[in-house]
């Protein structure tokens, strides 16, 4: 967890990024999975208005979430899973 980062908020994206791999092997589809089902966790605590961008290649898939909220310690957070 990153500094700053709500624990919760922590928990609830690993949990659906795992969830939204379901062993499938990178690809825009997982990546796509991966995007929607982070930006129904930031929604689902209240923070509208964040990006996500998930972009997959043969080492797995990358999910950058970048945080609306000026002010915060945590504004970006990167995944990769693999």
């Amino acid at each position: 967890m990153l500094p700053g980062m709500d624990a919760d908020l922590a928990d609830d994206l690993e949990i659906a990024c795992l969830d939204a791999l379901r062993g499938d092997p990178p690809g825009p589809h997982v990546a796509a999975r991966l995007q929607r089902a982070c930006l129904d966790v930031l929604r689902a605590r209240g923070i509208g208005g964040a990006r996500v961008e998930a972009r997959s290649d043969g080492r797995g898939t990358a999910v950058t979430i970048l945080l609306p909220i000026e002010g915060r310690r945590v504004e970006r957070v990167v995944l990769r899973l693999a």
